[in-house]
């Protein structure tokens, strides 16, 4: 007996020998079985002609909280009736204790659906098993919204084929060494009325009273993260003298920059989407290798692969007069320390954080007299006063002489150059009456004592 449809198949055998009353023999065969396969794998068998082996469906991994992830696949019908799947899909739970599901159905356990409606010619035609109880091993909870086909329905024709679209949607969170989840999903088969029973030749079953057409479901989910290394142990820090700003010859520069760089690694199984946003002065210079994506502002880093990410520090006039918005400037120890961020947003809404300093030095001018007190002067004699001017700081000064109206006083008119210029002058200026004409500009840059000798 050859069959590809499960069912119950009655038959009579009529013997006639010669003039003898036919003989008759009724025949009775039971074909239990799906027919249907996915064309993945093919119809596998075991020596007792039954499927040996379940396909399953692998979705990869995926960051948390990213859109859903869809995979097609194809089912073969090589019977000769129209065979309806209802699907029904479920998540494996480890240590799962319960044993059995007890299903209670009441009218008919998987009606026709038309859009919205729902048909059913058969459940008005028949109306006999109003309540029905079914019991199956249990090997998962329902799934909600983790795994589900795309159809609740699909129609696999006779002798033909259909696809069927399995979704996996990412849980918003997960922990940070990764999730994996399992499942499977569950054809429920129905058939037309005028199939299920052909008198005097079959009767079938449909529903939970045959064999489901099973696919296992497996899907890997990781937090979305990069490694962040950066080229200094101190992290991103930058330090520079807002000296820096002049030149030798005393113009002031529109800007100066000083940069620093971190590295960015992928070291997961998927890539990985992100866009960066940085704190005002703090800049982006460049990324290498580019790993820009066709959106402005978006990077893919792809598996195992990294990228070196340079990030400049703008100093400004502006700057130092703490016009940068919504960043945090404190002063300490005639420093200015400023405090930013670079967040690495992923394209499922999570971000990482890596904070951003900036140290600038401010000049540092000290006299060590506030007043100088000639006495009383002989005319046509000299009397020559002390005063001795230093540098505590890191930044470079110009200072020199100007006149005040009630009294002379010694103070800096700006800043200057880096740490590296050691030079030191002293300032000799000629004093007639309450008159202190400077003789030119000096600039000082180390930490020790100048003398500067004013006559009077």
């Amino acid at each position: 007996m050859h069959a590809t449809m499960w069912g119950l198949y009655t038959d009579v055998l009529i013997v006639q020998i010669g003039d003898l009353e036919p003989m008759r023999i009724p025949i009775t065969a039971r074909v239990t079985g799906n027919p249907l396969f996915f064309q993945m794998m093919g119809p596998t068998f075991n020596k007792n002609l039954t499927f040996n082996r379940t396909p399953t469906l692998h979705f990869g991994s995926h960051c948390c909280g990213r859109p859903a992830v869809h995979r097609s696949v194809r089912v073969t019908n090589p019977s000769p009736v129209d065979i309806r799947l209802d699907w029904q899909t479920f998540k494996v739970i480890k240590d799962d204790p319960q044993l059995i599901d007890l299903i209670v159905v009441v009218g008919e356990a998987f009606p026709l659906l038309d859009g919205s409606s729902v048909v059913s010619q058969e459940a008005q035609d028949a109306r006999a098993d109003l309540i029905q109880v079914h019991m199956r091993q249990h090997e998962g909870f329902a799934s909600g919204s983790l795994f589900s086909v795309g159809s609740q329905q699909t129609m696999v024709p006779a002798l033909s084929k259909a696809n069927v679209t399995f979704q996996f949607v990412p849980p918003l969170t997960c922990d940070t060494d990764g999730d994996t989840f399992n499942g499977y999903a569950l054809g429920y088969m129905s058939l037309a009325p005028q199939v299920k029973n052909v008198v005097g030749v079959v009767t079938r079953d449909d529903g939970y009273q045959v064999s489901a057409l099973r696919m296992d479901l497996s899907a890997a989910v990781k937090p979305a993260l990069l490694q962040l290394e950066t080229a200094d142990e101190e992290g991103m820090l930058y330090q520079l003298t807002a000296g820096s700003l002049l030149q030798h010859d005393g113009t002031i520069l529109n800007s100066v920059e000083a940069t620093s760089s971190f590295l960015l690694k992928n070291n997961g199984q998927m890539s990985l989407k992100f866009g960066m946003l940085i704190d005002g002065p703090f800049v982006l210079s460049n990324v290498l290798p580019s790993v820009g994506c066709r959106e402005e502002g978006t990077y893919c880093l792809k598996p195992h692969c990294a990228a070196q990410v340079k990030i400049g520090f703008s100093l400004t006039a502006e700057t130092l007069k703490g016009n940068t918005g919504d960043l945090q400037v404190t002063l300490f120890e005639n420093q200015l320390h400023y405090h930013g961020q670079v967040k690495i947003k992923h394209d499922n809404e999570t971000q990482q954080v890596l904070p951003l300093q900036a140290i600038v030095s401010l000049p540092t001018l000290r006299v060590s007299h506030e007043v100088l007190d000639f006495g009383t002067v002989v005319v046509g004699h000299t009397r020559e006063l002390q005063v001795n001017v230093s540098t505590q700081g890191v930044s470079a000064v110009y200072w020199s002489v100007t006149h005040s109206e009630k009294r002379e006083v010694l103070r800096a008119v700006f800043l200057s150059t880096s740490f590296s210029e050691k030079r030191s002058s002293c300032l000799r200026s000629q004093v007639r009456g309450h008159l202190i004409k400077p003789l030119r500009q000096f600039q000082t840059t180390n930490l020790k004592w100048n003398e500067c000798n004013l006559m009077f």
